[in-house]
């Protein structure tokens, strides 16, 4: 979805056994060369696309302020035992973001 919107990424996240095994990931894009950026993007495709390559379903909530990041992961989703980090992809555009 970053080739086919022109748009760099990087994410991070934790998969998490609680429940039923499932993924968070916070996902992050410089702006395009149109100026445009992940929240400029209809999610719903993004979904819509991971549900179809994974055969899953996929649920993308945006989250529109940064200091939401960390407490989201932490409280949540990271319980003693029951998750891991995902190893994150494209760190140095995350330590540019100042996120990872």
């Amino acid at each position: 979805m970053g080739i086919q919107d022109h748009m760099l990424i990087a994410y991070m996240g934790a998969f998490n056994t609680i429940n039923n095994p499932h993924i968070h990931l916070l996902l992050w894009g410089k702006r395009n060369i149109l100026g445009r950026s992940l929240l400029d993007l209809n999610y719903k495709d993004w979904e819509n696309e991971w549900s179809r390559l994974t055969k899953c379903q996929a649920v993308i909530e945006p989250i529109y302020e940064r200091e939401g990041i960390a407490s989201y992961i932490a409280k949540k989703n990271l319980p003693w035992g029951k998750s891991e980090l995902i190893q994150p992809y494209n760190k140095r555009l995350l330590e540019k973001a100042r996120v990872g």
